[in-house]
This record gives structure tokens, C-alpha cells and sequence, in this order.
């Protein structure tokens, strides 16, 4: 994607998919109060900066569609929007993109005619003529605000079952109206699901509206999601949390095997807070003795960077390994004996990760086989809070600021 694209924010429209996802870089720029990411169909691959400075507010920035017009997205073609009065700059920009992408193959993309410009949430945005799914809010959704939500789907074939929904988060309530609907949308027919929310703290939210349905035997899915920070003075638009922990670790978690000998418990106090301490903790009880050969290594592995490991502790004797994002004990243990190991950890920057807690046991007299019990913690710190949710399998967890208890 071009230096161009991720200027405006660009949502990827792929057509093998039959629906967009929003484009956020991996370290954005700092979000525009007021503003939302644009929508509009993927244009041109990675292009080398250019050296004009361009500003997202006034070049897409709006208060009535007559004031956007459609332009290319990039030196591989595609469709974006931007404000009338800057397209001499946008031009400027497209011109050294051809400049630094000259003899580059493109990828075909959507045709500009396929399109339309329009003002959507204060910024100019190129929508697809014949379908699309766009969440708008009529209004700055302050705290304890209540505001009129939208979500506007076309479709381009007829559809005689279609299903749209809004997933409001932790964070914002449902005021009145409805966050679902379902019926029959004919071809290029509007139809807009509105509700009246609002906002109950401060906090990094995300907005998800989603529609399925049935066209012409094959199954078309469409989503829109809005990202903001809602703070106790504003709102920052297409503003999300930043995960600084390291989460480029790996470890080889196997599947449990006969776990049903071990009675285990993952567990994490009190929530996760930035700049406060908190604890984990895997304790593991066998129903029958694991010692000499056959003794348990029991370990906690947690993301490093923005977790400070402060304390640790083990049981007496055994073997023992700690490090800025793993601790282990390796020992002998009785049948019935319930066995502790623990950190003290700091939460010293925001970010989201997965704690590991395990134990392995050899094969042996008192068991003939291999012995291998799990367990899963996802947490998430941001500066508005945290929380922490011990799951069996990764459908489960927690959510804040529209990212996971987790690596997405």
C-alpha cells in the first residue's frame, strides 16, 4: 500500500472476500479529534516516502459532501477522497508517487467510475456506488452523551435474507432503537439501522456493524468497524491503544495429554493495572506421586517489554529457571500435594499478550504415559485500565479498546 494510502487511512476492499478491513498502520500518526479513517478500495502496493508534507485534516476534511471530489488513490489506480480545495496538493503527491513507482507492475484495482465521493463522520471518503456497510455517528459520542448511530448498508444483488448488526463494547450502552435487523435488500437498495447509544467512560472503544447475506447462492459479508478514544474533554477518532509488550516470543504449546490425572489453576490478581503491580500464579495438584524420573517442570511464559518481573517464588527444592518472560520449577511431587509457582509482575507499559501456564510429566512406573496440562491467561493493560481473563481455548476472553485479552 502507498505512502498515499495509509496518509488517508485507507480501508482494503478485496474482492475474493466480498467485504473490507480497515488498514491501520503498525505505529500511526497521532489521531484527528473529530475525524474517522476513511473508507475506500485498496489502490497501489509499498511506495518510497515522498517529501511533500500533507496534512489528513485539511485534505480530507468535510461538512457536506459537495465538498469532497474523487480522485485517484495512487500510482496502481484505486478510488479516495479528498477536500476540493487541496487537490492541487493531492496532485503534487500522486506526481512524485509516479515518480517513485515508475516501472512497478501493478495489481488491477477498482475503477474510479465504480465510486462516489462523499462526507462521512467529517472526512471525505470514497464509497463503493453499489455496495457498501458504513457506520456513522451523527454526533461526537461524549461521555454519558447519548448520540444517534448509524449503519448503512446497499448491497449490489438482491438478497431475499440479509442480516445487519451493531456490536457496541464494554464502554457504550444502548440507549433506544435497534442494533439488529434482517429482511430483503433489492439491488442498490438503502437500508440503515440506527440506534441511539451512549458512552459511560472514558476509554479506547471500537464499533463493529456488520452485515450477512444471502446473494445470488453465495454468502456476502460486509463490516465496518470504528476505532476512538473517548476522553473526559473529547473524542479521538480512528485512535487506538498500542501494544508495547513483546509479543515476537514463541514456544511450542502442546496439546494436554491426560491431564485428567492433574487438577490445575491458572490465576491472576488483581487485574492488570498501568504503573501497578499484580500477580500470577499456576498451582497444580496430581492424584498420583510424580518424583525421580518421572518429576513434573511446571512453568509460567508471559510477554516481556511492558511486563517488569519484580518478584518470584517456587516450592521448596527442585530446579529453577526465571527470566524477563519465563519462570520454571522442576521437582518432585506427591500424590495429593498441591505445588505453587508465581510471579509479582509490573505493568510498566500498555500492550496485550498471552500468559502460558503448563506442566510436563515423563512417562514412568506410576504412570505409563506422557503427561501434559495447560492453561491460558489473556491480558490487556491500556491507560485506562486492564483486564485479565483465564481461558481453556481461544475463543475465550476478554476485550478493551477493541483489542483482545490477546494477540489478534
Amino acid at each position: 500500500m502507498s505512502r498515499l494510502c495509509r496518509l488517508l487511512g485507507l480501508v482494503l476492499c478485496l474482492p475474493g472476500l466480498g467485504g473490507c478491513i480497515r488498514h491501520i498502520p503498525p505505529d500511526p500518526s497521532p489521531p484527528l479529534e473529530g475525524t474517522l479513517p476513511t473508507q475506500v478500495p485498496r489502490s497501489s502496493p509499498v511506495a518510497r516516502p515522498t517529501t511533500r508534507s500533507i496534512s489528513i485534516e485539511q485534505i480530507n476534511s468535510c461538512g457536506s459532501d459537495a465538498d469532497c471530489a474523487l480522485v485517484l488513490a495512487g500510482y496502481c489506480g484505486g478510488a479516495a477522497a479528498v477536500n476540493r480545495d487541496h487537490l492541487p496538493v493531492w496532485e503534487g503527491h500522486l506526481e512524485d508517487e509516479r515518480q517513485a513507482m515508475r516501472g512497478v507492475v501493478c495489481t488491477e484495482a477498482w475503477p474510479l467510475e465504480n465510486h462516489e465521493a462523499l462526507c462521512v463522520n467529517t472526512r471525505c471518503t470514497a464509497l463503493m456506488i453499489g455496495q457498501r456497510a458504513v457506520l456513522v455517528f451523527r454526533d461526537a459520542p461524549l461521555i454519558d452523551r447519548p448520540v444517534v448511530l448509524q449503519f448503512a448498508v446497499r448491497l449490489p444483488n438482491y438478497s431475499p435474507e440479509a442480516r445487519a448488526s451493531i456490536s457496541l463494547p464494554e464502554g457504550m450502552v444502548l440507549v433506544s432503537g435497534r442494533l439488529e435487523w434482517h429482511g430483503r435488500l433489492d439491488p442498490g437498495e438503502d437500508h440503515i439501522l440506527e440506534a441511539v447509544v451512549r458512552v459511560t467512560r472514558p476509554g479506547y472503544l471500537s464499533v463493529t456493524g456488520t452485515v450477512v447475506a444471502d446473494s445470488e447462492g453465495a454468502a456476502r459479508r460486509l463490516e465496518d468497524t470504528v476505532y476512538l478514544e473517548v476522553t473526559d474533554s473529547g473524542v479521538l477518532f480512528g485512535s487506538r491503544p498500542v501494544n508495547d509488550w513483546d509479543t515476537g516470543y514463541a514456544y511450542a504449546l502442546p496439546l494436554p495429554q491426560n491431564d485428567h490425572v492433574i487438577s490445575s489453576r491458572l490465576m491472576v490478581f488483581p487485574e492488570p493495572q498501568l504503573g501497578h503491580e499484580f500477580t500470577m500464579t499456576l498451582r497444580v495438584t496430581p492424584t498420583l506421586s510424580l518424583t525421580g524420573p518421572q518429576r513434573p517442570q511446571i512453568g509460567l511464559a508471559f510477554p516481556a517489554g511492558g511486563l517488569e518481573v519484580i518478584r518470584v517464588w517456587y516450592p521448596d527444592g527442585g530446579d529453577t529457571y526465571s527470566s524477563s518472560a519465563q519462570i520454571s520449577w522442576t521437582g518432585d511431587v506427591c500424590a495429593g500435594q498441591s505445588v505453587e509457582i508465581g510471579a509479582t509482575l509490573g505493568a510498566v507499559g500498555s500492550g496485550w499478550g498471552t500468559v502460558y501456564g503448563s506442566l510436563h510429566a515423563q512417562p514412568g512406573d506410576e504412570f505409563p504415559d506422557l503427561i501434559v496440562a495447560v492453561g491460558l491467561a489473556e491480558l490487556y493493560v491500556d491507560r485506562y485500565g486492564g483486564c485479565a481473563a483465564v481461558r481453556d481455548t481461544p475463543a475465550d476472553g476478554c476485550s478493551r479498546g477493541g483489542e483482545p485479552c490477546g494477540e489478534p
